[in-house]
C-alpha cells in the first residue's frame, strides 16, 4: 500500500492505516479492492491526463475507515436501497476530500467485497474487532 501523501486525510485515518497495515488479511483486502478498481478503470476505456489510479490506495483506506466507523455489520445488513444511499454518502465525503474520480470506483468495490463475504470470513471478523473512532 502506498504512503498517505495528502493533507486531506485526517489523523484518525492515518492512525487507522498504521493499524491495518499490520494485519495482512486487511491489507490484502485493500490491495484486491485497488486492483479491481484499476481493472474497472481500464475496462471503462476512459482516457484522461491523470490516471484515476492515482490515490486509489489512499481512498481505499479512507473508505474502509468510514465503513468501519459506520459499522460493518450494519453495512452488511442494509437492503439494496439503503446500501446505495450509504454508498453515495461515502462517495460524497471522499469527493469533498479531493478524490472526485477515484471515490466511486473504490467505494463500489469495497461495498461489493464487504457485502459478499460470509459472516465467518476472517477478514470481516478482524475488521469487526477494530475500534471505531
Amino acid at each position: 500500500m502506498s504512503d498517505l501523501m495528502t493533507e486531506s486525510i485526517t489523523e484518525p485515518v492515518v492512525a487507522f492505516q498504521h493499524q491495518i497495515q499490520r494485519i495482512p488479511q486487511v491489507a490484502g483486502l485493500l490491495d484486491q479492492v485497488v486492483e479491481d478498481a484499476q481493472l474497472e478503470e481500464t475496462l471503462s476505456g476512459v482516457k484522461s491526463f491523470e490516471p484515476i489510479s492515482t490515490g486509489l490506495a489512499t481512498v481505499a483506506i479512507a473508505a474502509l475507515w468510514k465503513l468501519v466507523n459506520i459499522g460493518l455489520d450494519r453495512v452488511r445488513q442494509l437492503n439494496d436501497e439503503a446500501a446505495a444511499k450509504r454508498r453515495i454518502e461515502i462517495i460524497a465525503k471522499l469527493r469533498e476530500e479531493g478524490y472526485e474520480r477515484q471515490a466511486p470506483l473504490i467505494v463500489d468495490q469495497l461495498f461489493k467485497e464487504i457485502r459478499q463475504r460470509p459472516a465467518d470470513d476472517q477478514v470481516l471478523q478482524t475488521l469487526l474487532k477494530l475500534p471505531q473512532a
